[in-house]
């Protein structure tokens, strides 16, 4: 997931400081996919292992896991730019808050 964190943070803010989406949509479209892209990613593990609990599917189900939390390493990047749009001036002091 720190992956996963580090380059979606990278690609989000490059995409916003080279114009391609304004500061609002790359943080919705972020938290979109991470949040969307794990949530099915853990119900297609339920499905893997629900139907036969055999020692492959479990591995299988458990590859699905570590995707979805991958994934959900997305939404952070969202929910960074989220301090850009409430208060762009205070945004440190802001994170600093929440954080603590």
């Amino acid at each position: 997931m720190w992956t996963v964190v580090i380059y979606s943070g990278i690609v989000a803010d490059l995409l916003r400081t080279k114009g391609i989406l304004r500061t609002t949509a790359v943080g919705k479209w972020c938290t979109t996919i991470g949040f969307v892209g794990a949530g099915a990613c853990l119900v297609a593990a339920g499905y893997q292992y629900v139907e036969c609990c055999s020692c492959q599917h479990s591995q299988a189900a458990m590859n699905v896991i570590i995707i979805a939390v991958g994934l959900s390493g997305i939404s952070m990047a969202g929910w960074g730019f989220n301090h850009f749009d409430l208060a762009t001036t205070y945004a440190g002091t802001l994170m600093g808050i929440i954080v603590r």
